[in-house]
Formats: C-alpha cells, sequence, structure tokens
C-alpha cells in the first residue's frame, strides 16, 4: 500500500516477523497497528544506504521464503 503523504511511502507487513517495514529504506517497526507503526517510522529518515540497503535485501528474502513455504504447504494439502 502506498502512503504518499508520509516519508515512507511503500509501507508493508511482514507477517513472518510481525512487523511494519518501509519497502523504500527497510526501516522497521514492531507495532501491531500501522497506524502506530506510521507514526514511529516518521521519526526517522526514508533514505537508501549501506546499512539499510542489506537490511531491505534480507527482508525481502525473508518475505520471499516465507511466501515460498506458504505455497509449498498449499500444494502439500493438495
Amino acid at each position: 500500500m502506498h502512503n504518499s503523504g508520509y516519508k515512507h511511502s511503500d509501507i508493508r507487513k511482514n507477517p513472518e516477523l510481525q512487523e511494519w517495514f518501509c519497502a523504500k529504506c527497510g526501516a522497521a517497526s514492531d507495532h501491531t497497528l500501522k497506524e502506530d507503526a506510521i507514526v514511529e517510522l516518521s521519526a526517522l529518515e526514508c533514505s537508501l544506504h549501506g546499512a539499510t540497503s542489506k537490511r531491505l535485501i534480507e527482508k525481502e528474502r525473508d518475505l520471499r521464503e516465507y511466501h515460498l513455504s506458504k505455497l509449498r504447504d498449499s500444494t502439500k494439502k493438495r
């Protein structure tokens, strides 16, 4: 979901880690509610730099692995 009025314009839920994160810079919040996560993330700048880009790559990998495992589980049940 894109929230163009926020510093972090692409905040997504990582169900495996139970956190909200910015898909652009990788900043993360462990708040349950997205609105609370937005408040926390708004205190941080949204910029892609070395350490942050590594976190983003790790988060994308984790999400991909999570979704692949769900897909494998659903095909096993058939």
